[in-house]
C-alpha cells in the first residue's frame, strides 16, 4: 500500500515481493475504474488515453533497461482481441525512450480471472504461472499491468524473471486499488 515516505508497507514487510518499487499513476476508483472496465472490455482506445495521461506521473528512479508486459494467455488474448498491459507499455515505452520487451515473458498458463479472489487464492492461481523467455541476466525490468490489487500476479512474474537472471524487477501501473 502506498505510504507517505515511500517506505515498505507492514504487508511488504511481512510478505516481501519479488519487485523492488511499484509506481501507480492514478488510485482506482470513481471515474479511473470505469475508464479501465471499458478499456478491458474492448475499448483499447481508452487503455491508450489513460496510458498517455499517465506518462507524467510516473517517476524513473534508475532508467530500466526495458519495461514488460504483463502477457495474457493466448486463449485469453483471442478473447480480449488485445493485451492492455502490452498497449500501456506501448505508450510508456514510447514516451520515456525505453525498449518494450513482451517476448521476455509468456503465459505459461491459463489462469482463472483474479476478480474478487482473496490474496491467498490468488497466490495459488498464479503458481507458475509465467515463464521467462530469452536472455534476462543482470537487467533491470519494469513489469507492466493495468490495475494492481493485491500485488500477486506482479509478484509472480517478478519472481520468474529474478530466477531467471534478472538483477532487479519493479513495476509500473495505471491503477492501485487502496
Amino acid at each position: 500500500m502506498p505510504q507517505a515516505q515511500g517506505q515498505r508497507c507492514d504487508d511488504c514487510k511481512a510478505h516481501p515481493p519479488a519487485f523492488v518499487h511499484v509506481a501507480a499513476a492514478f488510485s482506482y476508483g470513481g471515474w479511473i475504474s470505469a475508464l479501465v472496465l471499458a478499456a478491458k472490455n474492448g475499448r483499447w482506445s481508452v487503455c491508450v488515453a489513460l496510458a498517455h495521461c499517465a506518462v507524467p506521473r510516473l517517476r524513473l528512479e534508475a532508467r530500466p533497461a526495458c519495461l514488460v508486459p504483463i502477457p495474457l494467455h493466448a486463449a485469453r488474448l483471442r478473447e480480449r482481441g488485445y493485451n492492455q498491459s502490452a498497449e500501456i507499455a506501448r505508450v510508456w515505452g514510447q514516451a520515456l525512450a525505453v525498449p518494450v520487451r513482451a517476448e521476455l515473458l509468456q503465459r505459461a498458463r491459463d489462469t482463472p480471472h483474479q476478480t474478487g479472489a482473496r490474496r491467498q487464492t490468488r497466490r495459488r492461481n498464479l503458481r507458475q504461472a509465467f515463464r521467462a523467455h530469452g536472455d534476462v541476466a543482470g537487467l533491470h525490468i519494469v513489469l507492466v499491468d493495468d490495475v494492481m490489487t493485491t500485488g500477486s500476479t506482479l509478484h509472480a512474474a517478478a519472481r520468474c524473471l529474478r530466477q531467471a537472471g534478472a538483477a532487479r524487477v519493479d513495476a509500473w501501473v495505471l491503477a492501485r486499488t487502496l
